[in-house]
């Protein structure tokens, strides 16, 4: 979904530039596998420390399994304003 990906550019541009999401799996499939069935995330520790809390926060709830269960965008834009 967009906010599936929405997560995901995030995460690249908050984390350490040369990290790539899930660069080991070699199908979609499996990266949907990988974090729906085993209940994994993205690292958010890799965050550089001064981005707000928030960002981290975001990111987790754009990646939950569920599309249903995702923010909207507006909720996340209504969020980051404060």
């Amino acid at each position: 979904s967009d906010m599936w990906s929405f997560g995901i550019v995030m995460w690249e541009i908050f984390s350490f530039p040369y990290k790539i999401p899930y660069w080991k799996l070699p199908r979609d499939m499996d990266v949907i596998e990988y974090v729906c069935e085993q209940d994994k995330r993205l690292n958010t520790t890799e965050i550089r420390s001064e981005i707000p809390s928030i960002i981290p926060d975001i990111m987790k709830a754009c990646w939950l399994c569920g599309p249903s269960q995702r923010p909207t965008f507006s909720f996340v834009v209504q969020t980051l304003r404060g």
